[in-house]
């Protein structure tokens, strides 16, 4: 029975495919598809990417719609609102056993001019392959209706394994990967047939906050320290918890003092989630 469903979903799959290829090659709108870092509603960074990247489109008066990659991802963004939202399309990037939701998202997708992922790290294997699986799935048939799609801010963790790396080369020609790094660059070199361009994080494309709008004691700390500053960002993920939290910020505690002391050299915590 599964293998009935799995045949079923396949040709039901194709025909999409074929059927909304056609409807592309009679023309597309104007505006960019965004797909979503999956949590900018409480992870800092995702946040930052997310901003820039809408801030950019609007400043040059290119139009754009929103897509949620990660469950109430897009509550807090009550900005932009020329932008159009699609709070409820996440499913078909978490799950790579959402086909319905898929096929709808890929109605949307194909009228726009091109689609752009705000990937970081997240369509590597370090977050799940459900999601990279998924994700990547969505581009790859964007490639296959004739959208062109792009990465954008991309960073890999680690090696990709080789189902990650052949998810990666299905994408083909029609997408092309910005990498904001060099090592990242480097882990994807041996890939087949799949465009990279070296960037930088569109994080810093955003504009300073005001001196006002930084709270006034962090102001004067930062001010004392001079160039002597350096921020720091903790996450979770790397620390670790319990037992390995409680060492491993031990000894970053330890290296902090050792250099405060040595180097002159002042700390400020940034926080990586809400």
């Amino acid at each position: 029975m599964n293998q009935v469903k799995k045949l079923v979903k396949s040709v039901s799959l194709a025909v999409e495919l074929r059927s909304l290829a056609r409807k592309r090659q009679l023309g597309h709108d104007s505006h960019i598809a965004v797909l979503a870092p999956p949590s900018p509603h409480k992870n800092r960074g995702d946040e930052a990417l997310l901003r820039a990247f809408l801030s950019g489109l609007s400043d040059r008066g290119i139009t754009a719609e929103i897509f949620a990659t990660g469950q109430g991802s897009l509550d807090f963004l009550t900005d932009f609102e020329s932008f159009p939202q699609h709070r409820e399309t996440y499913p078909a990037f978490t799950s790579e056993h959402a086909h319905f939701e898929r096929i709808g998202v890929l109605r949307k997708l194909v009228s726009a001019r091109e689609v752009v992922l705000i990937g970081a790290d997240v369509v590597d294997d370090g977050y799940g392959t459900s999601r990279s699986h998924a994700s990547l799935k969505v581009m790859e048939y964007c490639g296959a209706m004739g959208v062109p799609t792009r990465v954008v801010s991309f960073s890999i963790n680690e090696t990709p394994s080789r189902q990650l790396a052949t998810r990666f080369e299905r994408l083909g020609k029609h997408c092309r990967v910005f990498i904001r790094d060099p090592i990242s660059s480097a882990r994807l070199s041996s890939l087949q047939g799949i465009s990279i361009t070296d960037a930088g994080d569109l994080a810093y494309l955003l504009k300073p906050a005001s001196n006002t709008s930084i709270p006034v004691d962090v102001r004067q700390f930062a001010e004392a320290a001079g160039g002597q500053l350096i921020g720091i960002n903790l996450i979770g993920k790397v620390l670790g918890h319990g037992s390995l939290l409680q060492e491993r910020f031990r000894l970053f505690s330890e290296a902090a003092c050792r250099l405060a002391k040595s180097d002159g050299l002042r700390f400020l915590l940034i926080p990586h989630d809400d």
